[in-house]
C-alpha cells in the first residue's frame, strides 16, 4: 500500500470490513495511526429484551 495517504489507507480499510459485514461507528485517523471502532451487535440490549411481558 506504498504510496497512499493515510486517508485512503483508513478507507480501504472501512471498505473492507463493512464488505465483512461489519458496522463502522467512528474513524480517527492521526498521523500513521488509524483507529477503527466497530459497533457491538449487543448495545442496547439488556436482560430484559428476550422477555415477553405481555399478560395472557
Amino acid at each position: 500500500m506504498s504510496g497512499l495517504t493515510n486517508e485512503a489507507r483508513a478507507v480501504k480499510y472501512i471498505n473492507a470490513f463493512e464488505d465483512a459485514g461489519k458496522t463502522i461507528r467512528k474513524v480517527v485517523v492521526e498521523g500513521k495511526r488509524v483507529e477503527i471502532e466497530f459497533v457491538d451487535p449487543d448495545e442496547g440490549k439488556d436482560e430484559f429484551d428476550k422477555l415477553d411481558m405481555r399478560i395472557k
